[in-house]
């Protein structure tokens, strides 16, 4: 059997994304009929916008990593849906403002559902398709350090040295370079002579490299490592799209503003907001604003101490708010403050911030950005990510920065909200 060819799935996939429209103008006028009787400016108002929703679609469909291969069904289920509720928005958002793209908001809503249903009924087979094909593999790994679960299509074997690589008798199909490794560069060469796949974790010093341009001195390669921060032109430009996106958020998000505290105030007693002192940007402290999730002095006889996923201090609705990430929202007003961004390192308190430096040095290259609300690490990590991880997927941040990766970053952000 031969493999998907996402060429193919892409244009099943407009096809079932026009199909959906169509099919809710079927059911909106003519199987339910539903309010006003259709006319010819409703379908015309849709085939207006076609054009550059279909374009949104594939855009979205192939930030959200629709066209390569997932290794489990519930990332097409959170893709899918993050992808169709975002276009769901900008659908409505030109019905409301662009007179020519008005066509009935029920058609919006009904084509929705249709969509999501068709479309994951659709990736459902290609999962299945891609399953069928699946052969496992065998991977060699060195060092310490987890191997996560999302490779789990490997069969893993731990080897300690080159030797064992080169004496093993299977046939390997990739290498995974873990931390604390001593022949890392011996094995890399061997890997590339046999045209083995590598995956390396990197040290401080790739990071650096990761993000160097290559320039010519003296018909000689050079990498220049120049990005070690943003520059005042990209930090004026950070600053204003964050003013911009948080008063957007909080006009979004303000019916939130009453029904959360009312929430908390009926399920616990206390303050509905928790302010909380953390190390900003150049080591600065700022005091975070969040909405209460645990008990009232939660910290009064521990003292200030990491906060687990099976925490007994977390209230009722708190669990809530910390699953969807609402407990948050306050923290557009440290944005606007000028104390945060939107993307960035996510600031640690002062007190794990003084013990972690000592046993990482180059952690405080974090505090060299405004913290974030959301950030690389948030969206790519766990809940128990360890600092020395943490750290570089902050410099990757710093040293990659760009709008469009912000973009990203808010883009996987809304996705694993939406996973929870």
């Amino acid at each position: 059997m031969k493999k998907v060819n996402y060429i193919i799935v892409a244009i099943f996939d407009v096809l079932i994304f026009i199909f959906s429209s169509l099919f809710a103008f079927l059911v909106r006028f003519y199987i339910f009929r539903i309010g006003t009787p259709f006319e010819i400016r409703n379908i015309q108002a849709f085939l207006n916008t076609l054009p550059f929703l279909t374009l949104i679609f594939i855009i979205l469909f192939s930030l959200y990593g629709l066209y390569s291969k997932k290794e489990s069904f519930y990332d097409y289920f959170s893709s899918i849906f993050a992808s169709i509720l975002l276009l769901f928005l900008i659908k409505l958002s030109l019905s409301f403002f662009i007179r020519a793209f008005a066509y009935p908001r029920s058609v919006i809503f009904i084509s929705t559902i249709f969509e999501i249903i068709f479309l994951l009924l659709f990736r459902y087979f290609i999962f299945v398709y891609e399953k069928n094909l699946e052969v496992k593999k065998i991977a060699a790994y060195f060092g310490e350090g987890e191997i996560y679960e999302r490779y789990g299509k490997y069969e893993f074997i731990k080897l300690n040295n080159l030797d064992d690589l080169i004496n093993i008798n299977k046939e390997i199909g990739v290498i995974f370079l873990l931390n604390n490794l001593k022949e890392r560069d011996e094995i890399i060469n061997f890997a590339y002579s046999k045209g083995i796949k590598v995956y390396l974790s990197p040290n401080l010093n790739d990071i650096l490299l990761y993000s160097s341009k290559v320039i010519n001195i003296s018909d000689k390669p050079f990498f220049e490592i120049s990005k070690v921060n943003l520059t005042e032109e990209e930090k004026f430009l950070k600053r204003l799209i964050d003013i911009i996106l948080s008063l957007l958020f909080l006009i979004i998000l303000s019916p939130l503003f009453i029904i959360i505290p009312l929430l908390i105030k009926f399920t616990s007693k206390g303050r509905v907001f928790y302010i909380q002192e953390r190390v900003g940007e150049n080591g600065k402290n700022f005091n975070l604003i969040k909405y209460r999730t645990m008990i009232e002095g939660a910290e009064d006889l521990t003292g200030p101490v990491l906060s687990s996923e099976e925490d007994k201090r977390v209230t009722l609705i708190g669990k809530f708010l910390r699953k969807t990430h609402l407990d948050e929202i306050p923290q557009f007003i440290n944005v606007i403050k000028g104390e945060m961004s939107i993307v960035g390192p996510r600031p640690e308190r002062p007190e794990f911030f003084e013990k972690i430096e000592k046993n990482i040095p180059h952690f405080v290259y974090r505090v060299r950005l405004k913290p974030g609300i959301t950030g690389l690490a948030q969206i790519l990590g766990k809940y128990d990510t360890t600092p020395e991880e943490k750290i570089k997927y902050d410099l990757i941040y710093i040293s990659n920065w760009s709008p469009f990766f912000d973009f990203y970053i808010l883009l996987l952000t809304i996705k694993k909200i939406i996973s929870g």
